[in-house]
């Protein structure tokens, strides 16, 4: 669960530079630097993260809500548990759906990653804004 990647304090900083990376990559070279180095996909990997962690993180199980069923009386959605690595995918292939619909399917990056991970990860774009945890 996502607790147990909130409990281990360097992790957690990390994911935390992570998205901060992501939300200033257009005007932070430092940001720019470390993304640009990444090896996998989604930008979990190194220089944020070991392999070990990087695996850990990608299968750590989130909740994540679906849709209720059509025939359902009341709609309400479902509560699920999903991995990050999955919980992800399904949020891009929902966006680039969303983004053909509009005629351009072309995506911009981490700029539109970025709402993603906040989600996934429970936090809100102000939790990114001090910069003091970057010197921590």
């Amino acid at each position: 669960m996502l607790s147990d990647i909130r409990s281990k304090p360097d992790l957690w900083y990390r994911i935390q530079v992570l998205l901060h990376d992501l939300s200033n990559v257009g005007h932070d070279p430092s940001s720019e630097k470390r993304l640009s180095v990444t090896t996998n996909e989604l930008y979990i990997s190194a220089p944020y993260f070991s392999e070990a962690e990087a695996i850990q993180i990608l299968s750590t199980r989130v909740e994540t809500s679906t849709p209720s069923d059509e025939n359902s009386v009341a709609p309400s959605p479902k509560i699920l548990t999903a991995s990050i690595q999955d919980t992800i995918h399904q949020r891009l292939a929902n966006f680039f759906d969303k983004r053909k619909a509009s005629g351009d399917s072309r995506p911009c990056g981490p700029h539109d990653m970025l709402p993603i991970y906040l989600e996934v990860f429970k936090l809100q774009k102000e939790d990114l804004k001090d910069e003091k945890f970057l010197a921590a």
